[in-house]
């Protein structure tokens, strides 16, 4: 079996992850955690955020720019880490 090429851009990959695990725990009404540049933490249950439910532009992920956790929002680039909590 050939050998898969390296992802060049493991950043843009990261976020993305992080947009995919946000819609998938949104709807499955789970917590995440995300661990945010500046040391603090945002915790709570994602929803969808106003901009993309109106069918606005999204940034090179594919996602809005902002996310929506319990009504706190967070700048998709300032999340350096994230969890999802079991049920």
């Amino acid at each position: 079996m050939p050998e898969l090429p390296r992802m060049n851009d493991r950043r843009a990959h990261f976020l993305t992850m992080l947009g995919d695990v946000c819609v998938a725990a949104g709807l499955g009404s789970m917590r995440v955690e995300l661990l945010l540049s500046d040391g603090s933490r945002l915790a709570g249950t994602p929803s969808p955020h106003p901009a993309t439910e109106g069918g606005s532009p999204t940034d090179e992920t594919g996602y809005s720019s902002t996310l929506l956790i319990d009504g706190a929002s967070a700048q998709l680039e300032d999340v350096v880490e994230f969890v999802v909590r079991t049920p």
